[in-house]
């Protein structure tokens, strides 16, 4: 049926991708690696958001696709996903911060959301606890790195967001685990979907580049 309504697009026209994404994601490790698509002609129309409710818009076709982090609880029998990269957590403070000590450490916390699922992921694999509730939240992980910089408070971030304030002296890493700890990133679309030729072009071209 998908494939007969594909069918139906005007002569000399294509269907538009209706992609998801958490903010961060979109910007660094997706928008960047669409030229070639566009070049082709085909339109790209974008939605921001967190994981967990990006998957539930995919599952009721409001997109054709999104990049995830988290796919814990996601019904994964609904899902065609393709695993993307890796991306490691650190905990990070403003530049000077001293080392981070989970035991007696009173400093505030900054999630993107108030369950820090990333914070909840380090400090569960490192300490075995529970992160302290965040005193700031934000839903956009680049607003998060900005806070912390600004001295706000302490947040769990991936690197590739981190990096550029580390390099430039602004940020430090306040804890180094034996074990880097990592998070999945994966790009889904509605299972029996994966075939149709915009999604699957747009699937290969992420997947490649990554």
């Amino acid at each position: 049926m998908e494939d007969a309504v594909d069918t139906l697009v005007p002569s000399g026209t294509t269907a538009p991708v209706l992609l998801g994404a958490p903010g961060d994601l979109l910007s660094v490790h997706v928008l960047p690696k669409l030229a070639p698509l566009l070049a082709q002609g085909v339109d790209v129309h974008c939605r921001i958001g967190l994981s967990p409710e990006l998957a539930q818009t995919l599952l009721h076709d409001e997109l054709d696709l999104v990049a995830v982090t988290k796919i814990e609880h996601a019904p994964a029998r609904q899902l065609h996903l393709r695993h993307v990269r890796e991306e490691e957590f650190v905990l990070v403070g403003s530049a000077g911060e001293a080392p981070y000590d989970p035991e007696d450490d009173t400093r505030r916390f900054i999630g993107y959301s108030p369950t820090m699922p990333m914070a909840r992921r380090y400090f569960r694999m490192c300490w075995g606890i529970q992160p302290p509730a965040p005193a700031l939240t934000v839903a956009d992980l680049r607003t998060v790195v900005a806070a912390v910089a600004a001295g706000a408070g302490l947040s769990v971030v991936p690197r590739y967001l981190a990096q550029e304030g580390l390099d430039a002296g602004r940020l430090s890493v306040l804890h180094t685990p034996l074990t880097p700890v990592s998070n999945s990133i994966y790009l889904a679309t509605r299972r029996g979907r994966e075939h149709l030729p915009q999604i699957k072009a747009t699937f290969e071209l992420l997947c490649q580049a990554a």
